[in-house]
C-alpha cells in the first residue's frame, strides 16, 4: 500500500461522530461488515468521484475553499463506502495550508472511531506532525462531508482520476527546459515528487545531439568537444580520444572538499541540471538526463562536498554527481553511503558510458547555486509572512499608532514592496479595537513605524532573486552552447545577477531581523508600553522575559555576520589564464538558508513576547488575523506566569511557523 494512503473499512455504528470539539465530520452510515484492503487499481477502476467543499465559517471571502472528494462503490449497489478527503498543497497560502492539515487530521481521527474513510493527504515531510492528534483544533473549522448523489457522480465520470489526484498525490513533473519553478524544485527536493523527461525535450535533445555528432564527423573545432578545456583550448583531440576525454572531464574535476551538501540541495541540483539538459543547448544525449531523473526517483543521492565553486560554473561540485553517473564516487541510499556502482546496482541501474560532450554537459552549469537559491526563495517568502504576523501581533501588544500603514501615507512614497506589506498588515489587524480606537502614542519607535518599509525591502529583494533565478532554472548556461546548426563559445555560465540578488536578500534579512529584535526590546520596556517591566506577571519579583534579549542579540549578530556580500568573492581570480573572473554566487546563495533559520527563531521570540504583551495589555478585541495568530501561539507556548525556561517554547513556535501564521 502507498504509505501516503490511510484506508479503513469497518462496521459503522453511528452516522454523526464529533471530532476534536467544534470540528466534526458528517458521513453516511455504511452497511459494511468485512475489514479488508482494496488494491488501488481496483479502487480506481470502480470509483467515481465528485467535488464538495470545506471552508471556515468566519472567512467566506478571505480564503479559498478546499476540496473534498467522495467516492461511491457502484458495484455494491449501496450508499457511498469511502470518503476521500483530498487536500491540495500546491500554491497554497500558509493559512490555507494549515487548514488543510487540520481537515486531514480530523478525517484520520474520525477513521479511528470506526468510520470508513480513505485519506489521501500529501504533506511535506516537515509538516508530517499535522496528522497526529493535537490537543486543540482550530475552533472555527468544520469538516463537512456530504453524501454523493447520482448527478454529481455522473458529472465526475469524465477525467475522474485526473481530478481525484490533481493536487493531493505528488504529480509527475515533466521537464521540458522551459517551465521549471522554484515550487517544483522544492517539491522534488523535499517531497520526492516524481520526475520525467518530456517527449518534446527528448526530441530537442536528439536534434541538438545531431549537431554535436556532425561536428565530430566533420572534424570541426568546438571547445571541450574536439579541443581541450581552459588554458588547453588550443590543443586538439584525436577522434579516438573524444569519449575518454568526456569521462576524464568528470574524473579530473571532482576535487571539491568540505561538508556534504544537504540531500535536498543535491536533489534540487540534479533536477535543475536535468532541466537544463532538456533545453537542448548542452548537446548531451537524452540518456544523461534520463539517468539523473532515475537517481531522483529512486532516491540515489550522490555524496557532494560543498566547497569548490567560485560562481563561474559549479564545475568541481557537480563533477561529484557526474562520478555516480559513471559508477564512481559515492552515493547515499536510504541512509547508507555506498560506492557509486553499488548504489546504482542496488536500484537496478547501470553506470552510464559517457559519449563525447556528455561529461562536460553534466558539469557545465550553475545548478548547485540555483538549487540553493530556489530553496531559499521558497523559504524566504514563508519567513517574510511569519515576520509580518509577528510584527502585527507586536503592534497589538504595544498598542501602536497605525497611521504609518494608512494607504494614503504609503501612496505618498510607494517604496518597492511597501504597499503590499502595509496592506497585509492592515488585513491582519482589521476588525480589532486597535484599528477602531487608535494607538496610545502620537509617534512610535522606528521599529514599529517602519515595518512596511523594511519588510517591503525584503519582499522586493525576494522578487529580484526570483527574476534572476528564472534564467538559471530554464535557460542554457552551457559553454559551449549548441545552437540549431552550430556550436559556439559563450559566457552564459557567468551569473552576477543571481549573486547580487542573493546578496540583496541577505542584507534585507538583516534589516528585518534588526527591527524584530528592536520591537522585542521595546515591548519589554515599561516606560514605552505602560506594561510591567520585562512583561513579568503583576506582583512578580522575577526577571520576566528580559533574558530573551540576549537570544535576540545573538541571533541578530549571526545574521548580520552572514550578510556580508558574497559577491566580494568575485575579486578572487584563481585561474592562471583565461578564467580570470568569478561571481561568488555559491557563497551568496548557500548562506541564505542558515540566515532564514535564524530569522525564523527570531520571529518565534517576537511572537512569544508579543503574545505575553497582548495578554498583559488586556486587548479588548484583536484583529481578524492577529486573533488567530495569538491563539495558535498560545497552543504552543503558555503565558509566562512565573519565571521559567522559554527556549523550548521559542523552538516549538519556530518549528511550526507555517501553522501559526
Amino acid at each position: 500500500m502507498d504509505p501516503d494512503l490511510v484506508e479503513v473499512e469497518e462496521v459503522v455504528q453511528q452516522t454523526d461522530v464529533p471530532v476534536g470539539g467544534a470540528a466534526r465530520a458528517h458521513v453516511t452510515e455504511h452497511a459494511r461488515i468485512l475489514l479488508r484492503e482494496m488494491a488501488r487499481a481496483d479502487r480506481r477502476e470502480r470509483a467515481r468521484s465528485h467535488v464538495g467543499q470545506v471552508r471556515r465559517r468566519d472567512d467566506r471571502d478571505r480564503y479559498a475553499r478546499q476540496r473534498v472528494v467522495e467516492r461511491q462503490q457502484p458495484y455494491f449497489g449501496r450508499k457511498p463506502e469511502h470518503v476521500v478527503v483530498e487536500v491540495v498543497a500546491d500554491d497554497l497560502h500558509a493559512r490555507e495550508l494549515e487548514r488543510r492539515e487540520v481537515a486531514a487530521q480530523d478525517v484520520e481521527m474520525a477513521a479511528e472511531r470506526r468510520i470508513g474513510f480513505e485519506m489521501d493527504a500529501r504533506l511535506e515531510l516537515r509538516r508530517a506532525e499535522a496528522l497526529r492528534p493535537q490537543p486543540v483544533l482550530d475552533r472555527c473549522d468544520d469538516l463537512q462531508i456530504g453524501e454523493c448523489d447520482a448527478t454529481h457522480i455522473g458529472l465526475a465520470e469524465e477525467d475522474k482520476l485526473t481530478r481525484l489526484h490533481g493536487g493531493s498525490r505528488p504529480q509527475v513533473l515533466r521537464l521540458d527546459g522551459l517551465g521549471l519553478t522554484v515550487e517544483d524544485v522544492a517539491r522534488v527536493a523535499r517531497d520526492g515528487a516524481p520526475v520525467e523527461l518530456a517527449p518534446d525535450a527528448r526530441a530537442l535533445m536528439a536534434a541538438s545531439r545531431a549537431v554535436v555528432d556532425r561536428y565530430i564527423d566533420e572534424g570541426l573545432p568546438a571547445y571541450g568537444l574536439t579541443t581541450g578545456l581552459g588554458a588547453r583550448v588550443v590543443e586538439g583531440l584525436s577522434d579516438d580520444a573524444l569519449a575518454e576525454f568526456s569521462k576524464l572531464t568528470v574524473l579530473g574535476r571532482a576535487h571539491s572538499v568540505g561538508a556534504r551538501l544537504p540531500t535536498e540541495v543535491v536533489r534540487a541540483a540534479m533536477l535543475v541540471r536535468a532541466n537544463g539538459l532538456a533545453r537542448g543547448g548542452a548537446g548531451a544525449r537524452p540518456e544523461v538526463a534520463d539517468l539523473l531523473v532515475e537517481l531522483l526517483d529512486r532516491d540515489v543521492h550522490p555524496v557532494v562536498p560543498s566547497i569548490g565553486s567560485v560562481g563561474a560554473g559549479d564545475i568541481t561540485v557537480l563533477a561529484h554527481i557526474g562520478l555516480v553517473l559513471i559508477g564512481a564516487g559515492e552515493a547515499e541510499l536510504h541512509g547508507d553511503i555506498l560506492p557509486g556502482d553499488r548504489a546504482l546496482a542496488a536500484v537496478g541501474l547501470e553506470p552510464l558510458a559517457l559519449a563525447p560532450k556528455d561529461g562536460l554537459a553534466v558539469i557545465s552549469s550553475n545548478a548547485v547555486s540555483a538549487a540553493w537559491a530556489s530553496l531559499a526563495l521558497v523559504d524566504g517568502r514563508r519567513a517574510l509572512e511569519a515576520a509580518q504576523a509577528a510584527a502585527a501581533l507586536s503592534c497589538e501588544g504595544f498598542r501602536s499608532n497605525l497611521s504609518p500603514l494608512d494607504p494614503r501615507v504609503v501612496e505618498a512614497r510607494p517604496a518597492p514592496g511597501q504597499a503590499a506589506c502595509a496592506a497585509a498588515l492592515r488585513e491582519l489587524l482589521a476588525g480589532g479595537s486597535l484599528v477602531r480606537d487608535g494607538g496610545r502614542r502620537l509617534q512610535d519607535p522606528l521599529s514599529f513605524r517602519c515595518v512596511s518599509q523594511v519588510h517591503g525591502s525584503l519582499l522586493a529583494a525576494l522578487e529580484l532573486l526570483a527574476s534572476a533565478l528564472e534564467p538559471e532554472l530554464n535557460g542554457s548556461g552551457d559553454n559551449p552552447l549548441v545552437l540549431e546548426d552550430e556550436i559556439v563559445s559563450t559566457g552564459n555560465f557567468f551569473i552576477p545577477a543571481l549573486a547580487l540578488a542573493a546578496d540583496a536578500v541577505a542584507l534585507a534579512i538583516a534589516q528585518v531581523a534588526s527591527l524584530a529584535a528592536a520591537r522585542v526590546a521595546r515591548l519589554l520596556s515599561s516606560p514605552l508600553t505602560d506594561l510591567p517591566q520585562n512583561l513579568a506577571p503583576p506582583g512578580s519579583t522575577g526577571t520576566g522575559m528580559a533574558p530573551l534579549l540576549k537570544i535576540t542579540g545573538a541571533l541578530v549578530g549571526e545574521i548580520v555576520h552572514a550578510a556580508s556580500p558574497g559577491t566580494l568573492a568575485s575579486l578572487v581570480h584563481p585561474d592562471e589564464s583565461v578564467e580570470d573572473a568569478a561571481t561568488g554566487a555559491p557563497l551568496a546563495t548557500s548562506r541564505l538558508g542558515g540566515m532564514l533559520e535564524r530569522l525564523n527563531l527570531l520571529t518565534a521570540v517576537e511572537l512569544v513576547v508579543a503574545a505575553q504583551a497582548v495578554d498583559l495589555a488586556g486587548v479588548e478585541v484583536l484583529g481578524a488575523g492577529t486573533r488567530t495568530i495569538h491563539a495558535r501561539v498560545r497552543d504552543l507556548a503558555e503565558p509566562m506566569l512565573v519565571d521559567r525556561p522559554l527556549g523550548r517554547d521559542v523552538e516549538r513556535v519556530a518549528a511550526q511557523l507555517d501553522r501559526v501564521v
